[in-house]
Order: structure tokens, then C-alpha cells, then sequence
């Protein structure tokens, strides 16, 4: 059988299949739910054991520099056990810190915010009357303000979020077991990750053209890698731009400081967007407390996400996974009209991916064509 008539064949049979595939799409789709179903444990575990090795390879680093330091060898699945633990224990420490700094100040911050904002009241009536706002019917509607009966609803509203979470937990049950056991590949996959890498290369190199494979395992090492440093550039950034936040807004004495830079690290995770929201959030606090402290927090958060957007987020993720500033603004923006926040967040990465295939196939492309010039010169 000739190369053509092969050709032909695989054609003719894909016609009919999705042909079939296009008059049962009821029974594809279930197929493909229950495929989904069962592969799911598999998927959550990989996209998990991908976001654990970031921290566990920094780790493994650290590992073999002291060994190189001490003079003393570890063996690989000790290693890689001792650096997996240790990134599972720097999350849980981190989460931990966080969670406690933050809703003990989120707490305390609204509060304070319904307290400020009930003494302010009369002053903000006697600013509208002597602006001649007649201020009747908000007197009217703030005679029935209970501040108490306020605190006991929000508190009320929080107890009734916690429980619509743990209804949710409940129902999540039935999936507990694919959770479990999305952990569990997760951890196995990370202990033996290189056995696995020495596996799927040589299963590689078996079943394709050696230029394939090549193409394929520098392919997965640049998603690794570009990915990789995308998070960590992501998280060095948030650390930079709330600490910048913190001092700055200190300086100048502006309300609510820490809560401020609490969130803009937070929403730092949605590239630039987030930034004006945390904006957004720190001015109407301010406001509350003084309309002048409120233009200050403005100006001073301006000058903050001048210098975060044009110093520190380029440089340091889009420099990250080696995008230039433009490209990662261009990432960001494609990324957002496609799919949102998650697209944003994202497109970074994979824009990098794609930026170096493509500078890579370029450049080989035309060292192609100087050697094929160069040819008939020589001859």
C-alpha cells in the first residue's frame, strides 16, 4: 500500500466518523462526560502536581546547593520527598498567615467603617443644607437607622454565607473521592517525576522521529518553565506592590494602609485591573473617614500603580517567562477579551510559549536559507 492511497484511506475513515459522530452528538457528548468523569481525578491531580512543583523545585535548588556546600549527596526520592514536604508546609504556613492577618483586619476595618460612618452622618447633613440640599428625606429614612440592628444583619448575612459554603461542601461530597485521590496522584507524580520524565522521553524517542520528539519535550519544557516563572513573578510582584502600597499610603497617613495593601496584593493576580479596584476600594475608605484624605489616597495610589505597571509588573513577570513590556501588555489585553480574568492571568505565559517557538522557528528558518545560498557559492 502506497503512501497516497494510506492517505486516502485515514481521510475517507475520518469523514465517516465524524460524519456518525455529527448524527449521535447526544451519545458523543455523553460519552465524552463520562470520560471526563472518569479522567478527572487524573487532570485535577496533574494541574495540581504543576502548581506544587514550582515551589518544590525552588526547594530542590536550595537542597542541592547545601548538598554542594556540606559535601554530602541525598538520593532523589529523598530529596524530592524532603522538597515536597516543604513546599506543602510553606503553602499551608502561608495561607495560615494570611488568613489570620487578614480577616481579623477585614473585620475590625468594618467596624470601624460603620462606626465612621455614623458619626459622620450630621456633618454630612449640615453640608448639604448649607449647600441648599434639602435634606428632609434623608433625615426621614436615617430615624429608622439602627446601627446594632446594621451589625446584627451583616453578622447574620456572614453566618448564612458560611453555611450556603458548607451546604456547598456537602453537596461537593460525592466528589470527595476524586478529590482524594487527585491528591494522592498528585503526590505520587511529584515523588516520582523524574522516573516518570526519564519514562515519557524514551517512550518519545521509541515512537517518533527524533526531530519530533525534540520538538515535542522542548515544547513541554518551555510550558514548564514559562509557566513556572510566571507564578513565582506573579507572586514576587504582589509582595513588591503591597509593600510599596503600605509605605507609601503610611507616609502620607491615609486610612486603612494595611487593608488597602492587603487587597491590591490580592486583586495583583488580575494584571492591571486589579489594581484600579483595589483603587477603587482604598478611595471611597478614605473618603469615609475625609474627603481630603480620599484625593490624597487617589494621587498617592495613582503614582503606586505608575510605577507598577510601568517598572515592576513588565519587569518583573513579563521578564519572568522573557517577555518584553509590550508583549506582555498585548498578552494581557488579547487574554481578557478572550476569556476574562482567567485569560488574563494566563496568556502571559502561553504568549511567551508562542513568542519563542515562533523566534525559535524563525531563527532556524533562516539559517535554512543562509546555508542554502551559501551552497552554490562553495561548489
Amino acid at each position: 500500500m502506497n503512501k497516497r492511497l494510506k492517505r486516502d484511506l485515514i481521510l475517507i475513515a475520518f469523514g465517516v466518523c465524524l460524519f456518525a459522530a455529527l448524527n449521535n452528538l447526544g451519545l458523543v457528548f455523553g460519552f465524552l462526560r463520562k470520560l471526563f468523569a472518569i479522567c478527572l481525578p487524573l487532570i485535577l491531580g496533574g494541574l495540581l502536581a504543576f502548581v506544587l512543583n514550582v515551589p518544590m523545585r525552588a526547594y530542590e535548588k536550595l537542597l542541592s546547593k547545601l548538598e554542594t556546600k556540606f559535601k554530602k549527596n541525598m538520593s532523589g526520592k529523598v530529596k524530592n520527598l524532603l522538597s515536597l514536604t516543604l513546599a506543602i508546609l510553606s503553602i499551608l504556613l502561608v495561607l495560615v498567615i494570611v488568613f489570620t492577618i487578614a480577616i481579623p483586619k477585614i473585620s475590625e476595618s468594618v467596624k470601624s467603617v460603620i462606626i465612621t460612618v455614623d458619626s459622620k452622618i450630621p456633618d454630612f447633613l449640615i453640608f448639604l443644607e448649607e449647600n441648599g440640599i434639602d435634606t428632609t428625606t434623608i433625615t426621614e429614612k436615617l430615624a429608622n437607622f439602627d446601627l446594632e440592628q446594621i451589625i446584627k444583619q451583616v453578622t447574620q448575612g456572614a453566618f448564612a454565607i458560611v453555611e450556603t459554603a458548607f451546604d456547598a461542601t456537602v453537596i461537593a461530597v460525592k466528589y470527595f473521592s476524586a478529590t482524594v485521590f487527585a491528591i494522592i496522584i498528585s503526590i505520587y507524580l511529584l515523588l516520582d517525576k523524574n522516573n516518570l520524565s526519564r519514562q515519557t522521553r524514551k517512550m518519545y524517542y521509541t515512537f517518533l522521529p527524533d526531530k519530533k520528539a525534540d520538538g515535542i519535550y522542548k515544547t513541554a519544557y518551555l510550558i514548564r518553565d514559562s509557566y513556572a516563572k510566571f507564578l513565582s513573578g506573579q507572586c514576587l510582584e504582589a509582595v513588591i506592590l503591597a509593600l510599596l502600597l503600605f509605605i507609601l499610603l503610611s507616609i502620607f497617613a491615609i486610612p486603612y494602609a494595611s487593608l488597602i495593601a492587603l487587597l491590591a496584593a490580592v486583586l495583583s493576580f488580575i494584571p492591571y485591573i486589579g489594581s484600579f479596584i483595589a483603587c477603587a476600594i482604598g478611595v471611597v475608605l478614605a473618603f469615609i473617614v475625609s474627603p481630603h484624605k480620599a484625593l490624597v489616597c487617589l494621587i498617592v495610589y495613582l503614582a503606586a500603580q505608575f510605577i507598577e505597571q510601568h517598572f515592576i509588573y513588565p519587569h518583573v513577570v513579563g521578564n519572568s517567562v522573557g517577555l518584553s513590556p509590550f508583549y506582555t501588555i498585548v498578552a494581557v489585553l488579547l487574554g481578557g477579551n478572550l476569556f476574562g480574568i482567567f485569560g488574563m492571568i494566563f496568556f502571559i505565559p502561553l504568549f511567551s510559549v508562542i513568542y519563542t517557538l515562533v523566534r525559535d522557528f524563525s531563527t532556524e528558518k533562516e539559517k535554512e536559507k543562509k546555508s542554502a545560498s551559501e551552497k552554490p557559492q562553495n561548489s
